[in-house]
């Protein structure tokens, strides 16, 4: 027959089997609740980016088809003056002096 001791020794193992069980339990809904909230939290972030890319995009398209039409006037009014102004200070010189009579 069994002794009372280790009768006593089982029954708290059980409780302590429960005990944990109830605990890791709670852990599995946590973890799952916490991956759940997770991705939302992600499609609030990802949406809005998504939507205002494509909301967006004509704007942008329009602002650098304007970006790379004044860069090519640049570049040609670069060619046409030849390199720039060598003297550019003396050019800035020649307007600040007062006219001579």
């Amino acid at each position: 027959m069994e002794n009372s001791g280790d009768r006593d020794i089982l029954e708290r193992i059980f409780k302590l089997e429960q005990e944990n069980y109830r605990i890791l339990k709670a852990m599995r809904s946590s973890q799952r609740w916490s991956v759940f909230w997770g991705f939302l939290k992600s499609l609030f972030v990802v949406i809005p980016l998504v939507a205002g890319y494509f909301y967006l995009q004509p704007y942008l398209q329009a602002i650098w088809k304007t970006y790379s039409q004044v860069q090519g006037q640049v570049s040609g009014l670069h060619g046409q003056i030849g390199g720039g102004f060598p003297n550019f200070a003396g050019f800035l010189n020649q307007w600040q002096q007062p006219p001579t009579k």
